[in-house]
C-alpha cells in the first residue's frame, strides 16, 4: 500500500511510539520497584557507610553506633504483617509524609507516627516503628482499622 502522505505506514521509530514505550513500560517499572522519581527532601539524611576500623577500636568506643537504615519505608513497612503494610504506607504518609523528624505545630505531635507526647526520639527510627506498631495494634488492632478511624475523623 502507498503512503499517501497523511499517516505513518509504521509506528516504529516514531517519536509517538517511543513516547507510548516510555509511559507503559519504564515509568510502571520504575513505580513498582520503588526507584527515585523526585529530589530527596533536604532533612532527610543521607545514610553513609561506616569506615573500617580495626578492634582495638572497636573495644575503646564505649557506645556502639546504631547501624543506618538505608531504605526507611522497607524497614518500618517490613515490621508491620504483611498484609497491613499498604494501611500503614498510607497511614505514615498521611500523618508525616515518611518524615521521621516532622512536628505538627498546632498539637506537637512528632515522628513518623505522630506521637502526641512525642514518646520516642526523632533520630531513632527502630523506637518509633516499636511506638507506630504497638500504638495501632492496642488501640485499633491493626492498620487497615487505624486507616478507617483516619479516613473518618482525619487523625487517628
Amino acid at each position: 500500500m502507498k503512503n499517501k502522505g497523511w499517516a505513518p505506514v509504521s509506528t516504529h521509530g516514531s517519536v509517538a511510539y517511543i513516547i507510548t514505550i516510555l509511559f507503559l513500560i519504564v515509568l510502571p517499572f520504575a513505580y513498582v520497584h520503588n526507584l527515585p522519581i523526585e529530589k530527596a527532601s533536604a532533612r532527610t539524611p543521607t545514610p553513609t557507610l561506616s569506615p573500617a576500623f580495626d578492634s582495638k577500636e572497636q573495644e575503646s568506643k564505649e557506645t556502639p553506633t546504631p547501624t543506618p537504615i538505608l531504605d526507611l519505608r522497607s524497614y518500618v513497612l517490613d515490621q508491620f504483617p504483611i498484609d497491613e503494610r499498604a494501611a500503614i504506607d498510607d497511614l505514615v504518609m498521611k500523618e508525616s509524609s515518611w518524615d521521621q523528624y516532622a512536628v505538627n505545630p498546632m498539637s506537637g505531635a512528632c515522628g513518623l507516627f505522630q506521637s502526641i507526647n512525642c514518646d520516642y526520639s526523632l533520630d531513632d527510627v527502630i523506637e518509633q516503628t516499636e511506638w507506630g506498631l504497638n500504638y495501632i495494634q492496642q488501640r485499633y488492632g491493626n492498620g487497615w482499622n487505624a486507616l478507617r478511624f483516619w479516613y473518618r475523623n482525619g487523625w487517628y
